[in-house]
């Protein structure tokens, strides 16, 4: 092959007598037959020796060459070939060049680094292109970035997004100066999203001054460092009294096997409480019922109403018991506290009439989208078995028995299991939905799943924001536009059809019948009997 290359007797000479001067002329001679020019064959025969002397390979060698190594010496290679006279003629390119033709050679060599083998890992399988494959296997904290790929790619992850976020990840390192022997805090990774936003790079296609490059930083940069542990928690902000507050709802969690949504909301209660009682100049120890009732009195003024005040009474009533056992206040304080009197099915309950809810129910089966169809096998659970968000949102694909139409739920308040039938109107919908719409995700167990990866069961927001946005734009006379509009309407469907309450509360999951009882309120055709009955003969008896 060098014959065919070289004319001159010493640049012939100095080829044959290089070393893997077989394997050389092999691998041109390979070249060759796929359609390379002698003109680029005579300078890559150069260039081999080139990367040969520089790399220091021997035919005795075994081992594979480390992509570092080769980034080094590429780099040396560039300097030494900048640094030669003017009137030779250096490629702009000639870093690539070298940095390619030396992968290629040790490909064929058997002698290259493992890891730039798409099989072996991600970033090889999201980087085609062999530059930026290189850049993303020889950057630092490459274990870290991996093992966060990896575990984005196991939950649905598609490649162009995962490629996005190796890109955010070098753009972190170097903006915070990763690796770091400290946390690192929301506010440094604020700070460095906001000289991003500034940073104009149109090799990357990125302009400067955009929000999406900014919310994207923090979004991915956030994700990655707590994945590591790395991430600071935000510090919680300190409030009077801090210690006996913690000390109460850790009892509340610990002894009482409340859950962590009442811790907190009853966190928020009494934070909100010791600020109050510190703009007011009063001590705990010193507490008045009468400092209580005016706090209560500024709640309602600034917009709660009487159910919610009756909540705040409850709450404070459970904490006043408590800190008066630990004689942090006084014994009686607790049972002074006065709340604002409910009375026992004093409103009717918000519903939508069934005709609306028909009308909903056909509209939401016509959008054909991923969204549409998951959308309509909610709001078909809500309307048809009147289940609450929580209860939606753990729904598990083995609770489905397909086979004998039956559907397992688990009960928001108590926990209690409960076997319902699985009737047509639920069962349609569920079906087109795992078949066509639900994420081929093996790993979630859950029946319902976010639209986009990562995959992960959906939360109880999600189901309200399905419910609220199937009631926009409608004229409907109701109070609330949320899952209980939908659970309402379900139990009023089913006593104006004349089902028992008993039966009704079964359906709910209601333990106790009085629960249900406020139902018969919008029962107008029984009521109406009971308006036409003669009532002068009951009064005569």
């Amino acid at each position: 092959m060098f014959n065919l290359l070289f004319t001159n007797f010493l640049d012939l000479q100095r080829h044959e007598q290089a070393s893997f001067s077989e394997q050389r002329q092999a691998y041109l001679r390979k070249l060759h037959a796929d359609g390379m020019g002698i003109r680029h064959l005579r300078g890559l025969a150069g260039l081999l020796i080139a990367i040969d002397e520089l790399l220091a390979l021997r035919e005795s060698d075994t081992f594979e060459i480390p992509l570092e190594y080769i980034v080094q010496k590429t780099s040396e290679w560039d300097s030494m070939t900048r640094q030669q006279r003017c009137d030779m003629r250096v490629e702009v390119n000639f870093h690539c060049r070298f940095l390619g033709a030396s992968k290629r050679w040790l490909t064929y060599l058997g002698r290259l680094d493992h890891r730039y083998y798409p099989e072996d890992n991600i970033i090889s399988k999201i980087f085609p292109r062999g530059y930026f494959r290189v850049r993303h296997l020889v950057s630092p904290m490459y274990m870290e970035r991996l093992a966060y790929l990896e575990t984005q790619e196991q939950k649905g992850v598609p490649s162009v997004t995962l490629r996005r976020i190796a890109q955010y990840q070098l753009t972190a390192i170097e903006l915070l100066d990763l690796p770091s022997t400290s946390l690192v805090t929301m506010s440094e990774i604020q700070n460095a999203a906001a000289i991003w936003r500034e940073v104009e790079d149109p090799s990357k296609r990125k302009k400067s001054g955009t929000d999406n490059s900014y919310r994207t930083f923090i979004h991915v940069t956030t994700n990655w460092l707590s994945h590591m542990g790395l991430l600071a928690q935000p510090e919680e902000h300190d409030f009077p009294e801090k210690d006996k507050i913690m000390s109460y709802l850790n009892w509340l969690v610990e002894s009482k096997g409340y859950s962590v949504q009442t811790h907190r909301s009853r966190l928020s209660i009494l934070r909100h409480l010791m600020n109050y009682l510190q703009g007011s100049s009063l001590l705990l120890a010193d507490v008045q019922s009468t400092d209580i009732d005016s706090y209560l009195k500024e709640r309602h003024d600034n917009g709660c109403n009487r159910r919610t005040i009756a909540g705040l009474v409850s709450v404070l009533r459970c904490f006043f018991r408590y800190a008066a056992d630990r004689q942090w206040v006084k014994d009686d304080l607790w049972k002074t506290l006065s709340a604002p009197r409910l009375y026992t099915m004093e409103q009717l309950p918000s519903y939508l009439h069934w005709d609306d809810v028909k009308v909903i129910l056909t509209e939401s089966a016509q959008n054909p989208t991923i969204q549409g169809i998951r959308n309509h096998a909610i709001l078909s659970l809500l309307a048809m078995y009147g289940l609450r968000s929580s209860e939606i949102t753990e729904l598990r694909l083995k609770d489905i028995d397909w086979r004998n139409s039956v559907i397992h739920l688990r009960r928001a308040k108590g926990c209690r299991p409960q076997v319902m039938p699985l009737i047509d109107e639920v069962a349609q919908p569920l079906l087109r939905y795992i078949l066509e719409a639900r994420p081929k995700y093996p790993k979630q167990e859950f029946v319902f799943l976010t639209t986009r990866a990562p995959f992960h069961g959906i939360c109880t927001s999600t189901v309200y924001q399905v419910a609220s946005r199937s009631l926009e734009g409608r004229q409907l006379n109701i109070r609330h536009h949320g899952p209980h509009s939908y659970r309402h309407s379900c139990a009023t469907r089913l006593v104006n059809e004349g089902h028992s309450l008993k039966e009704v509360a079964d359906v709910l999951g209601h333990v106790k019948i009085d629960t249900t009882a406020i139902y018969a309120k919008v029962n107008f055709s029984r009521l109406r009997e009971v308006s036409d009955m003669d009532w002068k003969e009951v009064l005569e008896l």
